[in-house]
């Protein structure tokens, strides 16, 4: 299972404001996306964190060639935590639902069966 970094996301998000530009904060994302512990427990995840880290370098050298500002970066930040947020919290509400339908099921059957 591969988990969001929230707590990544809200930081890059609040930290915007904060930071001496997209210089700092290219040091800041690229220490975020280079650790493997982003991609939980998947295989080379040090090869996959380091391509992120390339790519996220490489994306935000871009972002100043095109004039995208921290306060872009942060509104997207926050819109990629809510996301997160909402779906995580989606998926644990239907996992929830089913284990209770599947426990539902398995206690109905048990008394029918144990009559």
């Amino acid at each position: 299972m591969t988990i969001m970094n929230f707590d990544g996301l809200r930081a890059a998000e609040s930290g915007a404001g904060r930071k001496a530009g997209l210089p700092e904060m290219r040091a800041r994302f690229a220490e975020i996306a280079s650790d493997p512990g982003m991609f939980g427990e998947v295989p080379n995840a040090d090869r996959a964190a380091a391509a992120l880290e390339t790519a996220a370098l490489t994306m935000l050298t871009e972002l100043e060639r095109a004039g995208v500002s921290v306060d872009d970066i942060s509104r997207s930040a926050a819109a990629a935590a809510d996301t997160g947020e909402s779906h995580e919290a989606a998926a644990r509400r239907t996992l929830t639902n089913a284990h209770d339908a599947a426990y539902s099921t398995f206690v109905d059957r048990m008394a029918t069966e144990g009559r």
